[in-house]
Parts: structure tokens; sequence; C-alpha cells
């Protein structure tokens, strides 16, 4: 089981805010990939310190997760093919997985279109 931390919903929200400027900053002109960033930020985070004691799990966490994703259908697919492709995902799924057993990047492949072999 991973590590929980006392949940501060002041220092929360300034982590947040921290990690949605970093993705301002790191793409000023594209929504799709802001998105990709603060998300691949917060799983950093958790990977590095842990998740706030208000979850009781990391599938908890998984309702503030995903509706930080566009809730378009598209938009979002493409946002998490994005996450997927990042070269920083493997690490932190990987770290994810030894503390909280859970497989982050299963959990994402997940919204993404069912293909079959007369599709492709």
């Amino acid at each position: 089981m991973g590590i929980f931390y006392k949940h501060d919903v002041e220092q929360s929200r300034k982590e947040s805010a921290e990690r949605h400027r970093l993705a301002q900053i790191a793409f000023p002109n594209s929504q799709p990939h802001r998105v990709v960033e603060y998300q691949i930020l917060k799983l950093a985070h958790i990977a590095n310190f842990g998740l706030p004691d208000c979850y009781e799990s990391f599938q908890d966490m998984l309702y503030d997760f995903w509706p930080d994703f566009s809730w378009n259908d598209k938009d979002r697919v493409n946002e998490v093919n994005l996450v997927l492709a990042d070269s920083r995902l493997d690490q932190i799924a990987e770290t994810i997985t030894r503390e909280w057993g859970y497989d982050i990047i299963d959990e994402l492949k997940c919204v993404l279109p069912i293909r079959t072999a007369n599709q492709d």
C-alpha cells in the first residue's frame, strides 16, 4: 500500500494551481498538451509523495483524476493517447503499480476505442 499524507485543502489547491501554471508555461498554445502535462505532473506527484488521506485508495483518487481530462469523448481520447505516449509515464506507472498495486496504463487504455482487425 502506498503512502498517505495529511490532506491540507489550501496546500492541495496551491499544488494544483502550480501544476496548472507549469502546464501553461510548457504549452501556452495547446489545450490538449496542457491537460496532458497537468495529468502527468499529478501522477508524478502521487508517485513521489503518495496520496492525501482524503482518499481511501488509489482507485478512490480516480474520481478526481478523470474529470481533469476533457469531457468531450474525442478530445479525451486524444489527451489519453498523448499521456500514454509521454516518455515519463512508464517510470511513473511503474512506481504507482509497485506502491499502490494499480496499473494506471491499463486504466488509461480503458477509455480508448476498441479497434477490430477490420478497422486497422
